[in-house]
C-alpha cells in the first residue's frame, strides 16, 4: 500500500483495491534518528537487542558526563567550585558568550524530550516498513497477526499504530537527562576555558559525546553493529508521530496545533543533528574502507 499524508486535512491509506479513510485533521511529525527512539518501540522485559543497545549508549554517555563533572567541579571549594578564572580577556568573554548561545541553540535532545513529554502525540504510526517486516517487527504492535489498528482505534486495513505509553515516556526522560548533562558539562567547560583556542577545542570534543547517540543510530542503520539492530534502525526510520485534532474540543485542538508547530521546529533541529551524525559516520568509515581496498602486503 501507499500512504498519502495531508497536513490539517484527511489522510488516506491505499490498501489494495480501495482507499480507507483513517482520520481527519491529522498532523504527523518525525522521530529523531537516535538510539533513544529504540526505547519507544522495543521491549526491555524480556530484553531485546535494540533496547539493550539504546541503554548501553545512554549509560556510556552518562558515565562520561559524570567523570567530566567530577573532574571539572571542585566540591571542596565553597567560593569557586566551578574554578572560573578571575581574569579573562575581552576576546575570551565574547567567545564564551557565542559558545553559550551555540550550546543552548543546539540542545536538540532537550527540545525533543520536552516537546514529547509536555505535548505527547496520540500514537506512533507506521508510515513505511522495510522488506521482510513480518519477521522482525516489534511484538507489541497491535494487529501483529495481520489485522491492524488504525489511527481512530478501529481494526481495518489502515497502517498500524503503536500506542504512546510508558516506553515512550522512558525514552524521552532518558533523552532529557542526557541533554541536561550535556548542557551542564558544556557550560562548565566554557566558563573554565583559559583562552579562546582551548575553549573551542573542548567544545568540539564534547560535541562528539553529545551526538554519540545519533552516531550509534547511523552505525546501526548501515549494518555495522548487528543485523537485528540494523533492521530496528530501518524500522524506526519509517515511523512517525501522529497528532489527532478533535474539532469538538477547541482547547485540545489548540494544544495539538501548538504541538505540531513545536514538532516542526524540532524536526529542523533533528535534521541538523542528523547531518552532523552522518558526517561523523563518514569520517570514521573512510579509513575502514581504505584498509579493505588496500590491505597490507
Amino acid at each position: 500500500g501507499e500512504i498519502s499524508i495531508f497536513s490539517g486535512g484527511t489522510s488516506l491509506y491505499s490498501g489494495g483495491s480501495g482507499s480507507t479513510i483513517i482520520s481527519t485533521n491529522t498532523e504527523y511529525g518525525s522521530l529523531l534518528k537516535d538510539t533513544y527512539s529504540f526505547i519507544y518501540i522495543y521491549r526491555g522485559c524480556p530484553m531485546t537487542y535494540p533496547f539493550a543497545y539504546a541503554m548501553l549508549i545512554f549509560l556510556f554517555q552518562a558515565a562520561v558526563y559524570m567523570l567530566l563533572l567530577r573532574s571539572l567541579v571542585d566540591f571542596g571549594s565553597p567560593y569557586n567550585p566551578l574554578k572560573v578564572p578571575a581574569v579573562a580577556s575581552v576576546e575570551l568573554r565574547m567567545a564564551q558568550v557565542l559558545a553559550l548561545v551555540i550550546a543552548v541553540a543546539s540542545a536538540v535532545d532537550i527540545m525533543v524530550a520536552m516537546n514529547n513529554l509536555l505535548r505527547p502525540p496520540d500514537a506512533i504510526v507506521v508510515l513505511d516498513t522495510p522488506m521482510d517486516s513480518h519477521r522482525h517487527s516489534p511484538r507489541h504492535i497491535p494487529g501483529g497477526d495481520g489485522s491492524t489498528t488504525t489511527a481512530s482505534g478501529s481494526t481495518g486495513s489502515g497502517p498500524p499504530t503503536i500506542p504512546v505509553g510508558f516506553r515512550f515516556m522512558l525514552g524521552n526522560v532518558l533523552r532529557l537527562i542526557e541533554g541536561y548533562f550535556a548542557v551542564a558539562t558544556t557550560f562548565i567547560l566554557i566558563v573554565q576555558a583559559p583562552n579562546v583556542i582551548e575553549l573551542f577545542i573542548n567544545f568540539a570534543a564534547l560535541d562528539f559525546i553529545v551526538n554519540i547517540d545519533n552516531l550509534a543510530f547511523s552505525l546501526a542503520e548501515h549494518g555495522m553493529v548487528n543485523d537485528n539492530i540494523q533492521f530496528a534502525a530501518k524500522y524506526v526510520d519509517g515511523l512517525g508521530l501522529e497528532y489527532l485534532e478533535n474539532p469538538l474540543t477547541s482547547r485540545r485542538s489548540r494544544k495539538r496545533r501548538n504541538a505540531c508547530a513545536s514538532a516542526a521546529s524540532v524536526d529542523r533541529a533533528g535534521r541538523l543533528s542528523s547531518i552532523k551524525s552522518n558526517f561523523i559516520f563518514r569520517l570514521f568509515k573512510a579509513p575502514a574502507k581504505l584498509l579493505r581496498s588496500r590491505p597490507d602486503a
